[in-house]
């Protein structure tokens, strides 16, 4: 980020705004839930750069990303066939061991024996 933004500068001399998009959602954990859809990275900003960080699905449920997954034929990552990883499972909600072996949440339905594997780590 901090080249293209010296060329852009350099270039233009006037400072660049960055939007960031993330795919995190507010139900995947208390932190995130605390965020907004668009809030200033403060961190990330400097007098070269303005960075936003924009979470379009934040609002969305497990239920609806699955939908819209299922409606537009968009691939997802095989990791939710499987259960999910152990570390994804550690620090998000969705993978939260409220769930039942006989009602996993997400993909985890689709593949029992797989979930079983998983929830056991």
């Amino acid at each position: 980020m901090t080249r293209l933004v010296d060329e852009f500068t350099g270039r233009y001399r006037r400072p660049v705004r960055i939007l960031n998009c993330m795919g995190m959602r507010a139900e995947e954990s208390p932190a995130r839930m605390k965020r907004t859809m668009l809030e200033l990275d403060q961190g990330a900003s400097n007098g070269k750069r303005t960075v936003y960080t924009w979470l379009p699905l934040h609002t969305w449920t497990v239920k609806r990303v699955w939908s819209e997954i299922a409606r537009s034929g968009l691939p997802y990552s095989p990791v939710y066939d499987w259960g999910g990883c152990p570390a994804c499972r550690a620090h998000s909600a969705y993978w939260r061991p409220s769930a039942t072996l006989s009602s996993p949440p997400g993909s985890g339905r689709r593949r029992p024996p797989r979930w079983s594997a998983w929830s056991s780590t």
